[in-house]
């Protein structure tokens, strides 16, 4: 690991180990110093310099270990050799998630200053995994929404100014295709009738620049095999796979269009037919 790497190098200790708040236990998963089987526990509830620097979630400065009924060797093994210990928390929104502990075959090896140090080595290290957990938090969250939106029965699109990044089976359907992966990295616009291609991408750019725009609209979508449907879309600004995405959600109203021009026509040739009526009225 960079950080203890670091750590070593600029304070010249004998043994140091990082570790991660697992539940009730600390977990190891690095060492230095000497060899110890990974995922090494100590249980939260036992004893421990480290255990109480999880615990309290402060950093822990000991010149004498001898003089500490908290102190215990651990999986170092080398309870007539360490003299001294420092233990560093690293805290995520103020809760202790992982420690970083340094160890001296030396009484009083480490001082005020080599604890700063350290606590500064931690923020940097809480940055790291605070990152690396909410991407973990954001790639679960996704894969529930991806299975979600692949049994979802209306058409469902990810994409962003130039390419499908996802489409589901209703969504190929919608275009006519069996398989949605054969339209991803294809663009939208290749959908898109040209007599609607100018005005969506307007309404797209307008959104992108966060300028007002229509979230609900109609257009002509163009299908594999080229006929032209008209479809209702819903628009709205999601991240996807950690960046900016829109989710496009399609409806098919072609019949619905069709049965309202048709009434539509009717209407007004009604329209005519009781003005014709009103004038032969009148005329008598």
């Amino acid at each position: 690991m960079r950080t203890l790497a670091t750590i070593e190098k600029v304070l010249g200790f004998d043994l140091g180990s990082f570790a991660i708040v697992d539940k009730d236990v600390l977990r190891m998963i690095y060492t230095v110093g000497f060899d110890v089987e990974t995922g090494y526990e100590w249980p939260l509830d036992g004893p421990g310099i480290t255990v109480r620097t999880a615990k309290t979630g402060e950093s822990q400065l000991v010149p004498d270990v001898r003089l500490d009924e908290d102190y215990d060797p651990g999986p170092s093994r080398v309870l007539n050799e360490v003299l001294s210990e420092l233990v560093v928390p690293i805290k995520s929104e103020g809760e202790v998630i992982g420690l970083i502990n340094v160890e001296s075959q030396v009484l009083d090896a480490f001082t005020e200053q080599d604890k700063k140090l350290i606590e500064t080595l931690s923020q940097n290290v809480s940055l790291t995994l605070s990152r690396l957990r909410h991407l973990d938090l954001l790639q679960a969250s996704e894969a529930r929404y991806r299975t979600f939106l692949d049994s979802s029965r209306d058409a469902v699109y990810v994409l962003d100014d130039t390419q499908y990044l996802y489409v589901n089976k209703s969504g190929a359907s919608l275009l006519g295709y069996d398989d949605p992966e054969a339209l991803i990295g294809m663009s939208p616009f290749n959908h898109i009738s040209p007599k609607d291609r100018e005005m969506v991408e307007n309404i797209a750019l307008r959104r992108r620049r966060g300028e007002e725009a229509p979230n609900r609209y109609n257009f002509r979508l163009i299908r594999e095999d080229g006929e032209e449907i008209d479809v209702e879309t819903n628009v709205s600004l999601i991240y996807y796979e950690g960046r900016p995405a829109s989710l496009a959600v399609n409806r098919d109203v072609t019949e619905q269009t069709r049965i309202e021009a048709e009434l539509k026509t009717a209407n007004l040739a009604l329209g005519e037919r009781v003005k014709e009526m009103m004038c032969l009225y009148n005329a008598i």
